[in-house]
């Protein structure tokens, strides 16, 4: 397969060239699991151009991410993790896997030259879950993992190896707990305990060695999920060549689960290029018509009704970035004034969003708002989050007065307002500072009145209570919910 490709800068792998048969005899040239090579050569090369909303466009919008790098040492979402990266993400695909519930990709992150395996579970076409395992012996070398550490999961390997390739029941028994599982979907294999594992009549493994190409170091393919430095991570990814009955090769992946040195689950991954030569593969499964996906931010993640019954369709959206919504939306209903009009909401990330807190976009009779918001970003850094910040909170509310201004503030209205606040333009365009445009000040202004308590609006010259009050009042003909006297 041309797309797949199998060497990287600093370590290549030495493939296997055999010329295996497929179990009925007949050379198996069906193009199998290409669909979701296709899927992770395309999310590579956005990986490779450092496109932050290229790379969201691959993953659900709660896409959770376990990595060893870096000190987010339990993982975090997707974007969580892209919107801090300053790093270079140049990668390369080594060899893609596939099981009925995702894929298992190699790769090499080329700023680093190291070498990785990336265990994805893909839903809807799209990545919902992915863990990042690094190879063992460069952690220990730099010293970010236990040489201890290592060394056990490398001669797990080496064991692991030798027991199935000599066919000992014994000897393969003794791997694994004594309630462990072997999921192997590919084939239709589920199997519990030692004794029906060693009996499962798997065949024989033999490992061809990993050379780095400058030093021709052979690399042993033990491969470590994220954990803390000198811990036990308890989970790992072996490559392994596999012989079956008919003296076929093709290579697996298998991601191990461990607990007291022991295998308490264990998921089988065969790779694209070699296993049909071996199998009739399964013709269907998530890979199929699998294709590259479309913007994230055009893709509807729900819908969200309205204090008023409306239905907006929602982008990037999750339960807690709907709900602040809906409640900004309450404040117009609490202050006796009519909802404002969109038809869609588009939250953080969002190609709309570069350099903004947020946006109303209005084309073809039809209003998109956009809320350039992560979920994280609607509490503050430090402590208990009990609500979204005022600051999270008025930015929303300037946005909703965009579109309510629209259908409430007409010619006149907006040259009384600007009368009153001493300005000269309602929305000139880029050539007049934020504050000086009147679109900006009275979207602060509306912003100001529906908030449930004080906040300074500094943005626009921090002007009195007293004054606020009556530009509020002016564009609505209502009086604000805050209190003057109050505050």
């Amino acid at each position: 397969m041309s797309a797949l490709r199998t060497s990287v800068r600093s370590a290549a792998f030495v493939v296997l060239a055999v010329a295996c048969s497929a179990n009925d005899g007949e050379q198996n040239d069906a193009p199998w699991g290409t669909e979701a090579v296709s899927f992770f050569e395309e999310l590579t090369v956005e990986h490779s151009d450092n496109d932050f909303y290229g790379v969201l466009d691959f993953y659900t919008p709660s896409a959770y991410i376990e990595k060893w790098r870096g000190d987010l040492q339990g993982g975090a979402q997707v974007a969580e993790l892209l919107r801090w990266n300053s790093g270079d993400l140049d990668q390369e695909i080594l060899g893609v896997y596939l099981s009925s519930q995702g894929a298992l990709t190699m790769v090499s992150w080329d700023a680093t030259n190291e070498m990785g395996a990336v265990v994805s579970t893909i839903h809807g076409g799209l990545i919902e879950a992915e863990t990042v395992f690094d190879l063992a012996g460069p952690l220990a070398r730099s010293l970010r993992a236990s040489p201890d550490v290592v060394a056990a999961y490398e001669g797990l390997f080496t064991t692991y190896a030798g027991a199935w390739s000599g066919g000992d029941a014994d000897e393969i028994a003794a791997l694994y707990a004594s309630r462990a599982v072997v999921s192997d979907p590919l084939k239709g294999l589920v199997i519990d305990g030692p004794g029906s594992i060693a009996a499962s009549g798997a065949p024989g493994m033999a490992v061809e060695p990993y050379s780095d190409k400058d030093t021709a170091e052979t690399i042993t393919p033990v491969f470590l999920g994220p954990v803390a430095y000198g811990q036990d991570p308890g989970r790992a990814v072996g490559i392994f060549d596999v012989t079956d009955e008919s003296g076929c090769v093709h290579r697996m992946a298998t991601v191990w689960h461990l607990d007291g040195g022991l295998i308490t689950a264990e998921d089988r991954y065969h790779d694209v290029e070699t296993y049909p030569e071996c199998h009739a593969p399964t013709p269907e499964g998530w890979w199929t018509g699998l294709a590259r996906p479309s913007p994230s931010d055009e893709v509807i993640t729900g819908v969200l009704r309205t204090p008023a019954g409306r239905e907006v369709h929602v982008h990037n959206g999750t339960a807690l970035l709907e709900r602040v919504l809906k409640d900004a939306m309450a404040r117009y209903d609490a202050a006796g004034l009519p909802e404002p009009r969109f038809d869609t909401v588009t939250f953080e990330p969002s190609r709309k969003c570069v350099g903004r807190s947020g946006r109303l976009i209005q084309s073809e009779g039809r209003r998109n708002l956009f809320l350039c918001l992560f979920e994280s970003d609607l509490c503050p850094a430090t402590g208990a989050c009990q609500e979204p910040t005022l600051a999270v909170r008025g930015i929303i509310l300037h946005e909703l007065a965009h579109a309510w201004t629209l259908d409430h503030v007409d010619d006149d209205l907006q040259s009384q307002f600007l009368e009153l606040v001493g300005l000269e333009e309602w929305h000139p365009g880029d050539d007049l500072p934020w504050a000086e445009q009147g679109v900006e000040y009275s979207a602060d202004v509306m912003a100001w009145g529906l908030l449930d308590r004080p906040a300074r609006m500094a943005r626009i010259g921090n002007p009195s209570c007293q004054e606020l009050t009556a530009a509020f009042s002016l564009l609505t003909g209502v009086e604000p919910l805050q209190d003057c006297d109050a505050s």
